[in-house]
């Protein structure tokens, strides 16, 4: 913060409780750097802290609720909270270079807490684990911060200096034992409270992310054609699998200037029309799913009043706060009028033309969705945060494009939307559970350094983004060096699975391990989220594996283990292990594990543990399900999610088993009796079974989904 904007506090903060003090000591150390001083008051267990303002602490069931208020108005201002005396070792989910996305950090001290952190998870000294979830409230948000002097900061802010109060409620606080229970907890509570746009109980999964999909983006950026779209499906049908759904991404719209100049596609790139295009994609290719992109208010610099008078759109030049125009990720941006590293769209010296989004949303996505097209993808949505001067804020702002995007997405995609560039807490907090939100930047095709440093991302803002929205683990690309670490992880991600490959450089042997013969994917139940043991450590740094863990439809769990390292000198060698207790709600004590890469299958018991050793950008998945009556479905063995292709299982009675598959292929299953008979639609189809392993092996017919059913003998 400039030394313009720091605030002067003359008095020491106050404490009070809305409760007596009868709170468990642990939360208290945790939030208000509490001496654990016995039979003391909680006024002289607390450090003395510099500030004009109050502090209430307000205690329920599970946690608390930090309140804050001064005795002067403010539009912002920097909170002391206090120490985290208990601190071992946290993880901040966080925005760092870019207003859009978010990153993740481990670190072991206050100091190290990034600004910006939208979430904060430590592990503390006496074994239970904190979290941290700052709020918004009214037309303020709040974000964490640590400060050098080893204090914990509030930062309150409204966005417009108009906005003021005195009071606000700005953090929520819970402590437990379990780390994931915890966070669904203290999540649960700050979704209750804060009472997004549409209160979804249940997340209703849009229809396009049952279908493998291709963007446009790294295959032609923004120079994308309806003639380059056409050969890009008529060379996947040539290796034998197709998208389910396809992006049309930046570079089809009609625009000048980097500003929306019509509704109609850029005639010279589609001469047809956008409905033909779309009616192309569906008829001549079979694509269930065309979406197309724009940014929240059109185009870059938005939307032009001259071509499109009846949208409301005024002029406004983004305002940002003092600290945040003299930082280094706003001042560090590309040449005059191209799109800025940072994100920012303060770099553009003319203003930016902001459609009055309900009118807008109302007319272009009418107009898209009588050309055929079935959903939008909304880029730059957190760049609203900047135009909440003289407009009431950056929450209300927000909250009008989330309003306006939920009721485009339920009124007229049917949900089929994707939330991109969204990353702020404004944003994720007033969202419906329905919402596919990207969970980190883009894949870098040439940036080789971030392709560990994404896997991490996404898992780590899946642990709590995962329970607001439907996390989506962005595109890669097949061909590309890392395409088998990203498709991995994209595979046990629960999110949306699609490529953006360049023409005639797909790798159709992997996509095989990803797609069912109708376009669509094994899904998981839900998103991915790391392993209780890689929640606070840096594998992008440090020589340690990092595993994320998902759950399956009929039972089972995956787990992936990925060597997220980048040293291209060394390519080193990191080892690790992993056991049944990695996939937290996987009942029994006997399990069969699936070794994706080794294809070698397994009995363990929970006490049990697996080595494991991998070089950078090498994986594993293993598939591990739960061994009943002597038999465990594991799936379709070549795919990365095995699991992910049985959606049902039935034991009918004592060695009868009969398994419901999504598609035909390389069934396996761990038995412990060779069956007499496998069946398949009344028909005996040949199988193998190993007595040494109890492998259980099956060549099922592609094509469509079959039943099989196993006869004792």
């Amino acid at each position: 913060m400039n030394d313009s904007n720091k605030l002067e506090y003359g008095k020491h903060l106050k404490t009070k409780l809305s409760k007596p003090f009868n709170l468990p000591v642990s939360i208290l150390a945790a939030v208000m750097a509490i001496s654990i001083l016995h039979g003391e008051n909680i006024s002289s267990a607390l450090v003395e802290l510099p500030g004009d303002g109050t502090v209430v602490i307000r205690q329920e069931q599970t946690g608390q609720w930090v309140e804050l208020s001064s005795e002067i108005p403010f539009s912002e201002k920097d909170f002391v909270l206090g120490r985290l005396p208990a601190l071992e070792k946290f993880v901040s989910c966080f925005r760092g270079t870019s207003s859009c996305w978010m990153e993740s950090r481990v670190g072991a001290s206050v100091a190290e807490v990034p600004a910006e952190t939208q979430f904060l998870l430590a592990r503390l000294a006496d074994g239970n684990y904190l979290a941290m979830v700052p709020l918004l409230d009214g037309a303020f948000r709040s974000s964490i911060s640590g400060g050098a002097d080893g204090r914990l900061h509030l930062l309150v802010e409204s966005g417009d200096t108009n906005a003021t109060t005195k009071r606000i409620t700005g953090l929520y606080v819970e402590v437990g034992p379990e780390p994931f229970a915890l966070v669904r907890s203290a999540t649960a509570r700050v979704r209750a409270r804060q009472q997004p746009v549409v209160a979804d109980a249940v997340p209703q999964v849009p229809d396009f992310v049952r279908y493998f999909g291709w963007c446009s983006w790294n295959a032609f950026y923004d120079k994308v054609t309806h003639a380059g779209v056409m050969q890009a499906m008529r060379k996947f049908e040539e290796g034998g699998v197709s998208p389910g759904f396809v992006v049309l991404d930046d570079g089809w719209q009609s625009a000048a200037d980097k500003m929306l100049t019509g509704y109609e596609a850029n005639p010279e790139r589609f001469p047809d029309g956008l409905a033909a295009t779309v009616r192309e994609l569906k008829q001549a290719h079979h694509v269930s799913r065309v979406l197309a992109w724009h940014a929240y208010n059109g185009y870059w610099r938005g939307s032009d009043p001259r071509s499109l008078p009846a949208l409301g759109i005024q002029m406004v030049k983004p305002f940002l706060p003092a600290r945040l125009m003299s930082a280094p990720v706003v001042q560090s941006t590309e040449k005059e009028g191209a799109l800025p590293r940072a994100f920012y769209p303060t770099v553009y010296r003319n203003s930016i033309g902001e459609p009055d989004l309900s009118k807008f949303f109302a007319a272009y996505h009418g107009f898209l969705r009588k050309q055929g097209v079935d959903g939008v993808k909304i880029d730059a949505m957190s760049w609203v945060e900047t135009l909440g001067e003289d407009r009431g804020g950056r929450v209300r702002a927000t909250r009008e494009l989330v309003d306006a995007t939920v009721r485009s997405e339920r009124e007229i995609f049917d949900h089929n939307v994707i939330w991109c560039s969204s990353c702020s807490n404004d944003c994720v907090l007033q969202s419906p559970r329905s919402a596919v939100m990207r969970t980190s930047t883009d894949f870098f095709p040439d940036k080789k350094e971030s392709h560990g440093r994404h896997v991490i991302n996404n898992a780590l803002n899946s642990l709590w983004m995962g329970e607001f929205i439907i996390p989506d683990w962005d595109m890669f690309q097949t061909h590309h060096l890392a395409g088998k670490f990203h498709a991995a992880a994209r595979a046990i991600s629960g999110g949306p699975v699609y490529v953006s490959d360049e023409l005639g450089k797909t790798d159709f042997a992997m996509l095989r391990q990803l797609v069912l013969s109708d376009r669509t994917v094994p899904q998981c139940l839900g998103p991915a989220r790391p392993t209780a043991d890689s929640l606070f450590i840096d594998p992008a740094r440090e020589p340690a594996l990092f595993k994320v863990f998902n759950l399956n439809p009929a039972g089972g769990g995956v787990l992936g283990i990925f060597n997220c390292g980048y040293d291209p000198a060394t390519k080193r060698l990191v080892s690790g292990r992993a056991c049944v207790d990695d996939v937290p709600g996987l009942a029994g004590e006997e399990f069969a594990v699936f070794s994706h890469g080794e294809n070698s299958l397994r009995r363990v018991t929970r006490a049990d543990h697996l080595p494991l050793a991998l070089r950078e950008l090498e994986f594993e998945i293993l598939t591990l399900v739960p061994i009943r009556e002597g038999f465990a479905a594991i799936g379709l063995a070549d795919k990365l999610n095995s699991g992910g292709c049985v959606s049902a299982l039935r034991q009918v009675k004592p060695g009868h088993v009969e398994v419901d598959l999504r598609d035909g292929g390389e069934f396996l299953a761990w038995s412990r009796n060779s069956p007499q008979a496998v069946l398949a639609n009344g028909r005996k189809l040949d199988f193998g079974f190993d007595k040494e392993t109890h492998a259980l092996r099956v060549d099922v017919p592609r094509g469509r989904p079959v039943t099989l059913i196993f006869e004792p003998s």
